[in-house]
């Protein structure tokens, strides 16, 4: 009896190529108008979003943003808080495959440190590692029947799926939110963070209309010095 096997091409993807680069953080902080002055500062942050990457050649480009941010006692005796963003410019020399391939950037903070330097400037050293991975997609068989010689089948079905475009658009989103409580006086924002949902998409003549939903999560100081947490 003849054995046949019936196979089907699927796409795979493999990390071909890796490359890694500290980014040093160094700048002086320095309180905008509106921030109380700086008692003793509790804790201080960073970190980094990617917000462009071109290759031109076997160079890649990325740009991107490190948001700073310190947790300090104001000379008030209260919690506040201070951020600034430090803008930053990285270059690769990545060889190219032949096959089509896409490439991914993850930043990550390895540490930071401050130093109080007055009142109103802090000094801030810190470092981020930039990962560049270069992945290609290449077809793979994979046996979907067989048939003779008494063979016998254990069948799981697998989802597949094939890349036929990258792409990423970056957007600035502005709105007033409303504090219910009448009893209540913001003296500052310590923590604000803000959490995206995919709800919804739809494609439609080469386009992909996305429709989500943000939560945003911020942690404020009252006017007696307590702290409350905020969701919209």
């Amino acid at each position: 009896m003849e054995f046949k096997a019936m196979k089907e091409a699927v796409t795979i993807y493999d990390t071909v190529q890796t490359a890694s680069a500290e980014y040093p953080i160094e700048c002086d902080f320095i309180l905008p108008d509106y921030c109380d002055d700086v008692a003793r500062i509790l804790k201080c942050t960073a970190a980094a979003l990617i917000t462009d990457k071109s290759m031109t050649g076997d160079r890649l480009q990325v740009e991107g943003s490190i948001f700073i941010k310190i947790l300090y006692v104001s000379e008030g005796g209260g919690l506040r808080s201070a951020s600034n963003k430090v803008p930053f410019s990285k270059a690769f020399d990545i060889k190219m495959p032949m096959e089509q391939h896409f490439i991914n950037v993850d930043a990550m903070t390895d540490y930071v440190n401050c130093r109080l330097i007055n009142q109103r400037r802090v000094d801030v050293r810190g470092a981020i590692t930039l990962t560049a991975k270069v992945s290609v997609s290449r077809p793979q068989e994979i046996i979907t029947e067989a048939s003779g010689c008494g063979v016998q089948m254990r069948k799981s079905p697998v989802t597949v799926g094939k890349i036929v475009g990258e792409v990423s658009k970056q957007f600035t989103v502005r709105e007033d939110l409303e504090i219910t409580r009448s009893n209540f006086t913001i003296q500052g924002v310590m923590i604000s963070r803000c959490y995206a949902k995919v709800t919804d998409y739809k494609v439609i003549s080469n386009k992909v209309i996305v429709k989500g939903q943000l939560n945003v999560i911020t942690t404020v100081a009252d006017s007696g010095n307590g702290v409350e947490t905020l969701e919209h």
